[in-house]
């Protein structure tokens, strides 16, 4: 009779077998603010999309490719039924969007009585 402990790790193991071997993960910019006195979303804006190979750990990051055949290819894969999507907006108002979209600054200075946005977008760099 096999031990519990084994039948666990089995058990895990072949969960890890049978997972996806890529994974695309999508990241667009949500900006929320008012509309008609309702909280909305404004605008999606994309900014992040990476394929994730989790048995090599190569990681392709579609924003970052210089050619056609490189995009190509990049959404070939990531439309493939065997490649997991998995949505992570990044939300925000339109007050924090120039933050998180500062690709020059060397230093950010956020300030004021936004409650917690200022350490949730500043999350996003960690």
């Amino acid at each position: 009779m096999a031990h519990e402990s084994n039948i666990d790790l089995i058990e895990r193991i072949r969960t890890v077998a049978d997972a996806p071997r890529v994974f695309c993960v999508r990241r667009p910019i949500q900006v929320f603010g008012r509309k008609g006195g309702r909280a909305a979303m404004l605008e999606e804006r994309p900014h992040l999309d990476v394929l994730i190979d989790r048995v090599t750990g190569t990681r392709s990051v579609l924003q970052r490719l210089t050619t056609g055949d490189q995009v190509e290819k990049w959404h070939e894969v990531a439309a493939l039924e065997s490649t997991c999507t998995l949505d992570a907006p990044l939300t925000c108002t339109l007050e924090q969007l120039p933050i998180i979209t500062d690709a020059y600054s060397k230093v950010i200075y956020a300030f004021g009585g936004n409650q917690s946005g200022k350490t949730r977008i500043a999350g996003h760099w960690l």
